[in-house]
């Protein structure tokens, strides 16, 4: 469908369940999502903007699979730690996966909720 050329350069994403990624189901995506530019000329209904707030955001090295339930224990000690409760969706992005490299062990990715104080 797309050129590995072309495709690297929008970063495709998903986004878990809160709920599900911290009790253990972290494997499920409930979308899909594109980034774009602002010369893409989406329709209004096709873009979102995230909510003004306070984020967490973490990057990390390798897939997120294998990585998810480590990235989880320190969040949620994070969190514990400064007292924070997390209220959005989780967002995964990708910065450097198969589309960049054929070594799992060079991706990154990140991840990003809002939290706000309990």
């Amino acid at each position: 469908m797309f050129s590995k050329n072309k495709f690297s350069k929008k970063n495709v994403g998903w986004i878990v369940d809160k709920d599900d990624f911290f009790t253990g189901n972290h494997n499920v995506s409930i979308v899909f999502y594109s980034i774009y530019d602002n010369s893409s000329r989406l329709p209004k209904s096709a873009v979102y903007v995230q909510q003004e707030g306070l984020y967490i955001t973490i990057a990390f090295k390798g897939t997120y699979y294998e990585a998810a339930e480590r990235i989880i224990a320190r969040l949620q000690k994070f969190m514990k730690a400064n007292q924070l409760e997390p209220v959005s969706n989780i967002f995964v992005i990708p910065l450097k996966n198969h589309w960049l490299t054929d070594n799992t062990d060079e991706y990154i990715n990140k991840i990003i909720l809002q939290v706000k104080n309990k």
